[in-house]
This record gives structure tokens, sequence and C-alpha cells, in this order.
């Protein structure tokens, strides 16, 4: 997988919630950056990329309790950056009970 940086999509998803509700770079010690929610049961880092074949985008989701032990390691295609921010989004929501 070729990996996007991530900036920009926090920045987007920031500016959709006006409750406080926030994600931030979560940047790692191999130099991947990622896109971190933390909840009341832990964090989600999401690794936004493309397929080194440039056929599908790629989206992989961690799931770790409050001592950042791994509980969920998913890796989904998609077909845009629209559908992968739609699934980021609709976790963070149903985190948050809406």
């Amino acid at each position: 997988m070729i990996q996007l940086f991530n900036l920009s999509v926090i920045n987007h998803i920031n500016s959709l919630y006006e409750d406080g509700t926030e994600v931030y770079l979560a940047c790692s010690n191999d130099s991947q950056n990622g896109i971190q929610f933390d909840h009341e049961n832990g964090s989600i880092i999401w690794a936004m990329g493309v397929s080194e074949d440039l056929s599908h985008f790629v989206l992989t989701e961690i799931h770790c309790d409050t001592d950042f032990n791994v509980e969920i390691d998913l890796t989904t295609k998609h077909d845009s950056i629209k559908h992968m921010l739609e699934v980021i989004l609709y976790t963070i929501n149903q985190l948050k009970g809406k």
C-alpha cells in the first residue's frame, strides 16, 4: 500500500464537528501516520492509502484498548477517498452514539 498523508483529512473531519469531537495525527516510530480517534474504550487509528497497482484505495483500521493493545486490525478496499471518509465518519458517529 502506498500511504497517503492524512493531515488534510484530519482538518476536514474536525471541521465537521462543533461539539469538541476531534481526530488527530497519530505518528508511529516507523514513519507511518494515521488518523487517531480516542473514545472511552480505547482508540482507533486509520491509515489511508492506494494499492500498489493503483486499482483501489485501501483503508486500514486498527482498534486498540486503553492500553493500546490491538483488538481489531482490518484492511478494506474502496472505490474512492470519499467512501473511505464515509467509513471513518460512520465509525466516529457510532462511537459517539449519534
